[in-house]
């Protein structure tokens, strides 16, 4: 049986990893290590929510810690709930965009600050493992808050009026995106009409699997948007944290190249924008050529997250959908991310067609490989070594990430399974072509 305890959150198959008992014991310890006097407790719309929900709050006020229980939201309105109160923490029962069988949870200190394996979440682990908890005689109490109206408030006052009328595709895949779609609609009016697939909440995703990130999963926006006049489409993971970009005529675009896009339009000159080491060079040619510093980060939203507070940077984006804002506590957020992109589209007088496509033919890619390998840090040594003489920049932030003028890769291992994943970017396809077929043939010799 895996450990459900993972790099930036907690994961596991339900009930075989993950239960009401489990939950309960995690509630217990949440409180015990957050030590507060109130914990937000949200979940999404996965069936076994139905059970963990209940398990974990009381598990909480056993610690003598309130509760203040929000109900079925996205992840970005968890967030919010957290930075708009005066809670100490909280936590989100969800497992993004795995598969249905996965449930999980996502924990925060006050002001969304996430909690992750080496800040906190290996305490938590230990606590639960040991059973060391504060049981007070006096349970704490429930406090419900019902969040939607003053998340829509909140974002319409960061969002500007439209001068033309757009129209979009969204795909929720059964997942929590359509709240985020109905704050959309409620933000932009008349201005903006979206239409909506798959938007009942139902946690068997009976349409596709929740994660936009993987093409099979966007068959059904695709052929649909072939088929109508939309300004563009979207698609959202089970929480909807994320979200993936499709032109008018059924082009995905690659997160990274959106975060090029929206960096170097929402970030001023001279201050710092981020992006992960799996991003395309076209990302910082983008930020440079308006002036703006570059920060490369690893990737994770947790470590991202930490990284840009340091940094005091503005916004950075992540390759697999997500997007952070400073201006949100350092949050990721999918509604702000396509309020920005209808903005910057409006104010360009521009498709997002004719603004992203030259952007993704600059460089041919590989897309992200993922190999199985007897020892990730063997595999990654190897790769090292063989090309740390040709490289005109090494970098080893998140793996390895080497760079040449005709192509750039980065090898690093999975946070969660005994894998290598590389993300290969040539000047043309042959280069991409015969660089994986090297690295191939290195990584079967580790």
């Amino acid at each position: 049986m895996n450990n459900p305890f993972k790099a930036y959150d907690i994961r596991g198959i339900y009930p075989q990893e993950i239960n009401e008992q489990f939950a309960l014991q995690l509630g217990k310890a949440i409180g015990t290590y957050i030590k507060g006097k109130k914990i937000v407790v949200a979940r999404d719309g996965r069936q076994s929510g139905d059970k963990l929900y209940p398990a974990l709050i009381k598990g909480i006020l056993t610690t003598g810690t309130n509760v203040v229980t929000i109900g079925k939201v996205s992840t970005p309105q968890f967030y919010y709930a957290l930075y708009s109160g005066t809670a100490d923490g909280g936590v989100m029962i969800t497992a993004s965009h795995n598969p249905k069988a996965y449930n999980g949870f996502k924990i925060c200190r006050a002001n969304a600050e996430p909690v992750f394996k080496e800040n906190g979440l290996q305490k938590i682990e230990k606590i639960m493992r040991k059973q060391h908890y504060s049981e007070e005689k006096k349970q704490g109490e429930i406090i419900e808050r019902i969040i939607n109206q003053d998340y829509v408030k909140s974002m319409k006052k960061l969002a500007k009026t439209l001068t033309k009328k757009f129209t979009i595709l969204a795909d929720t895949g059964n997942g929590m995106g359509i709240l985020e779609v109905k704050a959309l609609k409620k933000i932009y009016g008349e201005k903006l009409t979206v239409k909506v697939m798959f938007p009942e909440i139902d946690g068997n995703f009976p349409n596709h699997e929740c994660n936009p990130t993987v093409k099979e999963n966007l068959e059904k926006i695709v052929k649909e948007i072939k088929k109508r006049r939309v300004s563009f489409g979207i698609a959202f993971d089970g929480d909807a944290d994320r979200v993936v970009f499709i032109t008018s005529d059924g082009l995905i675009i690659p997160s990274d190249i959106i975060t090029g896009i929206i960096g170097s339009e929402f970030v001023k000159k001279g201050e710092k924008a981020g992006y992960e080491v799996r991003s395309s060079r076209t990302v910082n040619e983008l930020f440079e050529k308006k002036g703006i510093i570059g920060q490369l980060y690893p990737s994770g939203h947790a470590y991202i997250k930490e990284r840009m507070k340091k940094d005091r940077a503005r916004f950075a984006g992540e390759k697999s959908g997500h997007y952070f804002y400073q201006n949100l506590h350092y949050t990721d957020s999918s509604l702000y991310t396509i309020i920005n992109m209808l903005e910057i589209l409006d104010r360009k007088k521009i498709s997002l067609k004719k603004i992203a496509q030259p952007i993704v033919e600059k460089y041919a890619n590989s897309g992200e490989l993922n190999y199985e390998v007897n020892d990730t840090d063997v595999a990654i040594r190897v790769v090292k070594n063989e090309f740390s003489s040709l490289a005109e920049k090494m970098l080893e932030i998140d793996g390895v990430s080497i760079y040449t003028k005709n192509y750039f890769f980065n090898i690093r291992k999975s946070n969660t399974e005994p894998l290598v994943r590389v993300n290969i970017e040539g000047n043309n396809k042959d280069i991409v072509k015969e660089l994986q077929e090297r690295i191939e043939r290195l990584i079967s010799r580790a």
